[in-house]
């Protein structure tokens, strides 16, 4: 026995199918291509965020760094170890020390500041490290006036420095008694240390 196929009804259920098949096409393609911008944003949002979280570590970082350094930056400040040299500071305790020593005779010299180039590797980042030198010839009455000096220096002379070298003469034979004439001749060179910007700028608070 034959049937009779009902071509009419089978095209319109076949279109129907391809036109589903094509919206689900569609629809699955625009969820791909949306989840793909969702991802996207989403990218760059934790990117954003990761970029802000940075910044706020690092000034977090450095308000830290700030807390913990900057008092002792102040007071190498303050004692003239950063920063401009104190020449007229050293020239005052110097003075006022050998008043107080009563050295028969005091003579001073003092360099122009200069980058200090050590035997060992040395990095300041930022800043750079000078050094003066400062000569000292002294007429003292015996070895003690010398140790005597470089303690009131040290104890109250803004700055940082270092005996590089000290040569002692006899000035006469015997023993002199007059304090106003020295018995031994001492010529001693320092260096005095400073910190300050590489680029020349001085550092002022």
């Amino acid at each position: 026995m034959k049937h009779k196929v009902e071509w009419p009804i089978i095209r319109g259920a076949i279109s129907v199918f391809l036109v589903c098949l094509l919206l689900s096409g569609i629809l699955l393609a625009g969820s791909f291509f949306f989840r793909a911008q969702m991802q996207n944003e989403y990218d760059q949002n934790q990117r954003g965020f990761r970029a802000i979280s940075q910044k706020y570590l690092s000034v977090d970082g450095d308000e830290r760094i700030i807390k913990d350094h900057y008092p002792r930056f102040i007071e190498l400040y303050n004692r003239g170890i950063i920063g401009s040299e104190k020449r007229l500071n050293w020239v005052e305790t110097l003075e006022s020390a050998g008043k107080a020593i009563k050295l028969p005779a005091m003579r001073y010299q003092i360099d122009s500041r200069k980058i200090y180039q050590p035997d060992f590797e040395l990095t300041t980042g930022a800043y750079n490290l000078y050094a003066t030198n400062m000569t000292l010839s002294l007429g003292l009455l015996h070895e003690i006036d010398l140790a005597k000096l470089i303690s009131e220096l040290n104890k109250d002379a803004t700055g940082l420095f270092n005996i590089k070298q000290c040569r002692f003469s006899k000035t006469n034979k015997g023993l002199e008694t007059d304090p106003d004439k020295p018995n031994i001749n001492a010529e001693c060179e320092l260096q005095w240390y400073s910190l300050n910007l590489s680029e020349g700028q001085e550092i002022k608070l």
